[in-house]
Order: C-alpha cells, then structure tokens, then sequence
C-alpha cells in the first residue's frame, strides 16, 4: 500500500522531507541568529494545538508581569512555591475566560517560557 502524504505534491512523488531544501549555510552576523532564532520560536509556537496556544498566551501574560529587574523568574534557583503560584494565577485567568484548566500543561508552558526569557536575557 502506498503512503499518501497530505499536503505535499503527490505529481512529483516527493517524499515531505524532500521538499525542504536546507540553503547554504553562511555565516550570520550575530543579530541575524537572535533573529532566526525568534522567528523558529514563534513558529513551532504556531504549530502547538489550539487550546495551548490559548494557555502559551496567558503564561506570556503572566511572565510579562514579572519580567523586570530582580524579578524571582530570574534568580539562579528560582523558588518552585513562587512558581506554583504564578501557574495558579494563570489557572484562574484560564478558568475566568471559560477555558479548560490543565495544571501539568501550564507547568510546563510557564517553565519553557521563564527558561526562554531567562536565556534571551543572557545574550
């Protein structure tokens, strides 16, 4: 039986990662890889399901809030107390706008982004 991958050109019977040409790598001046970099990230953002792309933009709410100088998301150990309150105050954002709360998934959003912020600041 025959695979069919949906979405590809199925006439010039390209294997999806055939389609893909990785460019010739030359090097970047140090700006344009922060750059790259975002743009990757805010993709593979894109491609998270619905209703995490739902969550991923209140725990973006939620850090923006603490991201200032001497903020506890930027200690070296950062306290896992003050970190299970901040998911708890996006929890009761999530259940205010009527969304499903699921508190492993925004652990994890909330941890992926304070390590994110965390290594953009070391830059």
């Amino acid at each position: 039986m025959e695979t069919i991958y949906r979405g590809y050109p199925q006439a010039l019977e390209l294997k999806p990662y055939m389609v893909y040409r990785k460019e010739e790598k030359r090097p970047q001046p140090a700006g344009n890889e922060r750059v790259r970099r975002q743009a990757e990230s805010e993709y593979f953002k894109g491609l998270y399901p619905l209703a995490v792309r739902r969550c991923q933009s209140l725990v973006e709410a939620g850090c923006d809030r603490l991201d200032y100088p001497g903020s506890p998301i930027y200690d070296e150990y950062p306290d896992r107390e003050a970190l299970y309150r901040l998911r708890d105050g996006i929890l009761r954002n999530a259940r205010e706008q009527g969304m499903e709360e699921n508190k492993d998934m925004t652990q994890l959003l909330l941890i992926h982004e304070i390590s994110r912020r965390r290594e953009q600041r070391r830059e």
